[in-house]
This record gives structure tokens, C-alpha cells and sequence, in this order.
């Protein structure tokens, strides 16, 4: 029965230092955006929100590109979001196109700032017309 305990320790220990444990830090100082594409009935154009969850302030947000795979007509054009967006702010709007169709989807959003920074989103749903629920 010791044997048994000791053996168990021992193959624990070698366990547990095999292991490298990480631990996710944002190193980096400057803006950094997130973008999160809405979920749920959306009538004529998809909703989007904007956080800036860097350190620094982002400045002229867009949305640079959206991309669709699916049957639907739109019309991608560069947005502007916000000239500039503080630390921990954030933002809703929605894409300056209307979205007719048929059928299910794919998208993908892309915001850019000044600063480089880039950041996208993607997201599957369905269309009827103009009508759009988004997963």
C-alpha cells in the first residue's frame, strides 16, 4: 500500500513539473480594438460594437471591410466609427449598407485605427429579404 502511495506521489510530481502553465497579460501598450458583431433579429444591416480595451486612446475607427459569403447583395463601404475612443470606451453602430438576400450566411467585420491596430469578427446567419437574425 505504501508502494503504491509513494509511486503515485512520485508520478504526480513528475506530472505536475512536466507542465508549463501560462498566464494571458496584455504586454503590449497602445490601443487595442475588439469588435463583436450582434446577435439576434436585425433589420436592414448588421449591428456592431467597438471596445477599445488597450491602454492608450485609438484614433479614426473604421470599418474597413465586410466581408459575405451567402446570397446577398450589399454595398461595403469604409465607415467611420469614431475619431478617437478613450480607454475601456466603447461604441454601437451599425454597417452603412442595407442587406438583402436569401438564405444563410457567413460574415466577417474588420475595424482599423490610425494606430495599425486591426481587429475582426465573424459570424453565421440567416436572411429573408432584408431581414437578417445572426447567430
Amino acid at each position: 500500500m505504501k508502494k503504491r502511495i509513494v509511486c503515485i506521489v512520485v508520478s504526480l510530481m513528475f506530472l505536475l513539473t512536466s507542465l508549463t502553465f501560462s498566464v494571458a497579460t496584455h504586454n503590449e501598450s497602445g490601443p487595442v480594438l475588439e469588435v463583436r458583431i450582434l446577435t439576434g433579429f436585425q433589420f436592414p444591416n448588421p449591428s456592431f460594437r467597438v471596445d477599445n480595451i488597450g491602454d492608450e486612446t485609438a484614433h479614426n475607427i473604421k470599418l474597413t471591410d465586410i466581408t459575405v459569403n451567402g446570397s446577398i447583395l450589399y454595398n461595403n463601404r469604409e465607415m467611420k466609427i469614431a475619431d478617437e475612443m478613450e480607454p475601456s470606451d466603447w461604441d454601437i453602430s451599425s454597417a452603412n449598407s442595407w442587406f438583402i438576400g436569401y438564405g444563410v450566411f457567413s460574415m466577417v467585420l474588420t475595424v482599423t485605427c490610425d494606430e495599425g491596430v486591426f481587429y475582426s469578427d465573424k459570424t453565421n446567419g440567416l436572411i429573408i429579404g432584408p431581414f437578417m437574425f445572426i447567430l
